[in-house]
């Protein structure tokens, strides 16, 4: 009889067995650091939202602070560091660096390193970030840095502003870091997946304007992933896209240059008879007047050009020749 219970007591050890050995094997795969800043606090303090009532005052600190923090993300991390769209002069780059580690999502070499650049086939160069000053302080303290402008600065404006230090802590501090890393994670999954694709098909981004409206004008990512080295995302007066205006206003005031932008006019292709042809220099000497080519720019030409609008003679046929890049599949 003294066999069942063993034999009970190794039934219920068994599963538990399996759980131990799957976090042995998952342990040295989980950033530790990470997972309790990104996840275990912001659950505790979601727990407390009860508990502590949310000021006026605290409430539109945490929505500045936001701001403040996602846009040392999308400005600083994103457009100036990982892909060098503008240049900043390093009082803008202290404030980027600085300001950006409180949206507590890694240093700014790990977020280039880890997110923007997949693992390479050859080596790539990256001195520019090896050799910058900027960036070995903010690597170099990093984590007290982030816990610092993350939870305690915030803290501090909220208590010494309003005596609401629990508020800051809660509200502005975890919570509020809490939501612009989601927003900035939000980028990848959902930009890829809802919107349209006005400048490109062969990748799966998409621009998404309500994504575009949290990340301060990332979720045109369609147009991010045809034109990576432009300051801008959203390229449309209308479009949302607070990080592009910021970074304009840095260069007027003198504290930014260099504003890198693609040229609507860089290339003026359409296709005839499955060649395609750049006619953007002929353009202004066209006998129709360039309006004309201008309507038919990125489309098929063969019929308009065969006798749907005019059947042009065998020297414009030579003439266009000269202007072939490429051949239609």
């Amino acid at each position: 009889m003294p066999a069942q219970p063993a034999k009970h007591m190794e039934e219920l050890l068994h599963p538990l067995q399996h759980l131990l050995a799957l976090l042995g094997l998952l342990r040295p795969r989980i950033n530790w650091f990470n997972l309790t800043i990104l996840l275990l606090i912001p659950l505790d303090a979601a727990h407390e939202i009860p508990k502590i009532p949310l000021r006026c005052y605290t409430l539109l600190w945490s929505l500045g602070y936001y701001f403040i923090t996602m846009l040392c993300i999308t400005a600083g991390y994103h457009r100036l560091w990982s892909h060098r769209s503008y240049n900043a002069s390093k009082p803008l780059q202290w404030f980027l660096a600085v300001f950006g580690a409180g949206a507590m999502q890694g240093s700014i070499r790990s977020w280039r390193d880890q997110g923007e650049i997949p693992p390479p086939r050859y080596p790539i160069e990256m001195s520019d970030l090896a050799e910058d000053s900027v960036l070995d302080t903010q690597d170099q303290y990093y984590r007290a840095l982030s816990l610092f402008m993350g939870w305690i600065f915030p803290a501090f404006v909220a208590g010494l502003g309003w005596g609401d230090w629990k508020g800051g802590v809660l509200d502005a501090g975890i919570l509020r870091a809490f939501f612009v890393q989601q927003a900035t994670f939000s980028v990848n999954p959902l930009a890829h997946w809802v919107g349209g694709q006005p400048y490109g098909d062969r990748r799966s981004a998409r621009n998404s304007g309500w994504v575009a409206v949290v990340t301060l004008g990332e979720g045109y990512h369609n147009f991010h992933h045809e034109f990576p080295g432009d300051y801008r995302c959203g390229v449309e007066w209308w479009q949302v896209d607070v990080t592009k205006w910021m970074i304009f206003g840095w260069m007027v005031v003198g504290m930014a240059g260099g504003l890198k932008r693609f040229s609507r006019g860089q290339r003026k292709l359409n296709i005839e008879s499955r060649f395609v042809y750049d006619v953007g220099e002929f353009m202004k000497e066209h006998p129709g007047g360039e309006r004309l080519p201008e309507l038919y720019i990125k489309g098929d030409v063969t019929y308009e050009f065969n006798g749907d609008v005019y059947n042009h003679s065998d020297e414009a046929r030579d003439r266009l020749a000269m202007m072939r890049v490429a051949v239609r599949p």
